[in-house]
């Protein structure tokens, strides 16, 4: 344990929390690629380690991305309201290079997008 990420000639190993089942007649679920995370790649060992422990872990998903790239931002949008109080939004992902946004962002956790996924 507590060794590097795993990395292969197909990519960087992440460990991401598998969409809900599909409905019967349902729309399709979502593809991979371009997955946005919060979460950095890990270790194979740490990864199964993390699968039976943790609950939001039922049923992960392993992808590979051979090129992961920094996106943005994971947080909320704080904003005045008439009153002077600060009021929260519902979290949220915030690309870089949002110029108006960001004065009212603030940021919690760096973004990564998953891309040329296997």
């Amino acid at each position: 344990m507590r060794g590097p990420a795993d990395r292969t000639a197909k990519g960087w190993l992440f460990l991401i929390p598998a969409a809900p089942p599909r409905e019967e007649g349902g729309a399709e679920p979502e593809p991979i690629e371009g997955t946005l995370t919060t979460k950095p790649p890990i270790c194979h060992p740490c990864a199964e380690l993390a699968v039976r422990h943790c609950p939001h872990l039922a049923a992960p998903l392993y992808v590979r991305s051979r090129k992961p790239r920094v996106w943005g931002v994971f947080g909320g949008f704080v904003t005045p309201s008439p009153t002077g109080a600060l009021v929260n939004s519902a979290d949220t992902y915030m690309p870089y290079g949002d110029r108006e946004a960001a004065p009212w962002f603030l940021a919690s956790q760096l973004a990564l997008e998953l891309t040329r996924c296997t």
